[in-house]
């Protein structure tokens, strides 16, 4: 940023091969990176560029912050100056922010880019979405209170990667989010631990995404999703946690649930209690490494849905699924389509029941 200061005002090198239209060389450096620290270096190409880069609005809203490198020495003020770079040239659009790798021994440095970037509440008062890799306690009591500063009011898209868990976080409370629409929580500890939101935190949230193995634990964590159209469960691991004595497993009614997309192995007891009269639309898939699915666990939802995708491993024998989708179209009256792998069609010829709704779809 200093390099930069120093170049402002000095003869910049210019070539006519490379004066094109200011806002179509803008959308040329928007599709080359969404990081803005990525284009240090074609900023000093020429000075088409450099007002290019510099003047695009778009280039400065995604602001990306990682643990530094212990060799990379003290960056805090380059960091600040970064960060007060995107937050003047992006002149008032909304912020995308991710935030990685960061834990109790460098935590304080994320604190002083927070502290030390604007006025208080800034980096997050214009956050549109937020990906943020949490690893303990005291980040997320870090993170509640930047966000009670700024009262997220533009926040709509959240994203949460649970890495440790301290059971002391459930007491940390996220204030109100009145935007937000769609929420990914990806769970890697030994139970599920999202309790410290507001009860009507995600009160306007159209899209959940739950990627656990705590199924049990996160069933009164769902249920506060009563406006959610879009469903999405996943266990990459192909594992699942035992259901613990004090946790119980009430219906979870969602009125205008249309879409439900299941991979992995989900828990009987987790699918079970899902009450969802509006289901038009489901997709279920076996975990990316697995064979197994969860089919089997969501005839109660066939009642009223369209359409189904549905897809297993190639090279999974037809005893481990066919009979599921078989007794699941039975339960499908106004069932209009089937969609499978290319895969498992050979599998499927000649089935009378499938007669009118089997497609092929090479995106499941």
């Amino acid at each position: 940023m200093d390099h930069e200061a120093s170049l402002e005002g000095s003869p910049r090198p210019s070539n006519d091969n490379h004066v094109l239209p200011f806002e179509l060389l803008g959308e040329v450096f928007s599709c080359i990176s969404d990081d803005p620290l990525d284009l240090r270096y074609a900023i000093f190409v020429c000075r088409s560029w450099h007002n290019a880069i510099v003047h695009c609005a778009k280039l400065w809203t995604n602001i990306i912050i990682k643990t530094p490198d212990s060799s990379q020495g003290d960056r805090l003020p380059h960091a600040v100056a970064f960060i007060r770079s995107c937050l003047s040239r992006s002149s008032g659009l909304p912020l995308h922010i991710s935030i990685y790798g960061f834990d109790p021994n460098s935590l304080s440095f994320l604190k002083d880019i927070v502290a030390k970037s604007g006025e208080s509440g800034a980096l997050f008062q214009r956050c549109k979405s937020l990906t943020w890799s949490c690893s303990g306690l005291e980040e997320m009591n870090f993170i509640a209170q930047a966000f009670t500063l700024a009262s997220a009011p533009a926040l709509e898209y959240l994203t949460i990667d649970f890495k440790s868990s301290p059971f002391a976080r459930y007491w940390v409370h996220f204030p109100l989010l009145p935007r937000l629409k769609e929420v990914t929580l990806r769970d890697n500890t030994i139970g599920f631990g999202p309790r410290f939101f507001h009860d009507d935190a995600f009160a306007t949230a159209e899209r959940l995404t739950l990627i656990t193995t705590a199924w049990f634990h996160s069933i009164n964590f769902i249920r506060r999703f009563q406006s959610i159209r879009a469903l999405v469960l996943e266990n990459p691991w192909n594992i699942f946690r035992s259901r613990p004595s004090d946790i119980p497993v009430n219906p979870m009614e969602f009125p205008l649930l249309e879409t439900l997309a299941i991979s992995g192995l989900i828990t009987h007891g987790a699918l079970n209690v899902i009450r969802a009269p509006a289901l038009r639309k489901m997709e279920v898939k076996a975990a990316p490494f697995g064979k197994l699915h969860s089919l089997g666990e969501t005839m109660h939802l066939a009642r009223t849905l369209e359409c189904l995708y549905f897809s297993v491993k190639n090279g999974a024998p037809a005893t481990c699924w066919v009979k599921d989708l078989e007794r699941l179209v039975a339960e499908a009256p106004v069932l209009v389509s089937v969609w499978v792998s290319p895969w498992m069609v050979e599998d499927l010829k000649g089935k009378e029941w499938l007669t009118g709704l089997l497609h092929v779809s090479n995106s499941i």
